[in-house]
């Protein structure tokens, strides 16, 4: 465990990355954050669904900075992020921005992880010290586009001053947009991690979380914004940590 948490080749630099938007499409989803389809329900919408009632390992999750272990095995964040196409998957609850090829990588305990999209959540879905944030950013790396072997980078957002890059990324339905993801991305200072699941449905376990410490903020007329394209907000409620071990690097 503590050699998968720890990432010992792990190492990034915060290089400018440059996506170009060159369409956008409709994403179709089967669940619900309300109702008889919402978080509560969706192990038992689709047979393949049920970790996500049934699941001992799973996001989000309260993180508490004073039981999370110090790991000194636990190194400095970096990525290799380069040029590349990218396009817009929107419907109600989900807003996300998918990236072709594989120009934007994270090395990772030996293996090579690449940046296949990111997407947004509102309000955030994972707290710390038991605040939840306005909104939260997933940027999700796999192994291979169809690989299970997933790990997802999380930024928390405060409420202040506007972010540029949310900025641009709203206005993607009016052409291309060239946009310097380290502008929205700064991976450098402390970070939480732990072994949980994706969010969603299928609610796969065995996803490696890096929860960074340093905020970002979004400003009052950009939550609107995103709450209305997401035609609501789509936070999965707080999971059981069941005895799972939360480790954190401090820089």
């Amino acid at each position: 465990m503590r050699m998968l948490l720890g990432l010992p080749q792990l190492w990034i630099l915060p290089l400018l990355v440059v996506v170009l938007f060159q369409c956008s499409f409709a994403l179709v989803i089967d669940y619900s954050y309300v109702g008889a389809r919402g978080p509560r329900h969706w192990g038992d919408l689709k047979s393949d669904w049920k970790e996500c009632s049934d699941g001992k390992a799973q996001s989000p999750i309260a993180i508490r900075s004073k039981h999370a272990e110090l790991n000194s095995s636990l190194p400095g964040l970096r990525a290799h992020y380069q040029s590349s196409v990218c396009s817009i998957a929107s419907s109600q609850y989900i807003f996300k921005v998918f990236i072709a090829g594989a120009h934007c990588t994270l090395p990772l305990n030996r293996a090579t992880y690449t940046l296949t999209d990111f997407h947004f959540h509102i309000p955030s879905e994972h707290t710390v010290d038991g605040t939840r944030f306005p909104l939260e950013l997933h940027l999700v790396h796999k192994v291979a586009p169809n690989s299970s072997q997933i790990t997802v980078v999380s930024k928390l957002f405060k409420l202040g001053r506007s972010d540029p890059l949310l900025d641009q990324i709203l206005k993607l339905k009016e052409g291309n947009a060239t946009i310097n993801l380290s502008n929205y991305i700064n991976l450098h200072g402390g970070y939480y991690r732990y072994l949980g699941s994706l969010t969603t449905p299928p609610c796969s376990e065995g996803i490696l979380w890096t929860i960074l410490k340093k905020t970002g903020t979004i400003s009052s007329s950009q939550i609107k914004r995103v709450i209305a394209l997401l035609q609501g907000k789509n936070a999965r409620p707080l999971q059981k940590i069941n005895k799972r071990a939360i480790y954190k690097h401090s820089s």
